[in-house]
């Protein structure tokens, strides 16, 4: 399941799709949680936090 958000997450930035960027970085997060790799998981939703600005505010 990480690759596959790994790979949405490459595409999203590539498009500079911040919004789906950052879902796809909470995703990668999500399942690194689940496996209980807790200090990964926190570096990726800070990735999804850090420098993030929604244009649809």
């Amino acid at each position: 399941m990480i690759d596959l958000h790994r790979t949405a997450e490459a595409v999203d930035r590539d498009l500079g799709d911040c919004w789906h960027q950052a879902l796809s970085l909470d995703g990668i997060a999500k399942a690194l949680h689940a496996m209980q790799r807790f200090p990964e998981a926190r570096t990726q939703w800070e990735l999804a936090l850090a420098d993030f600005d929604d244009p649809r505010r």
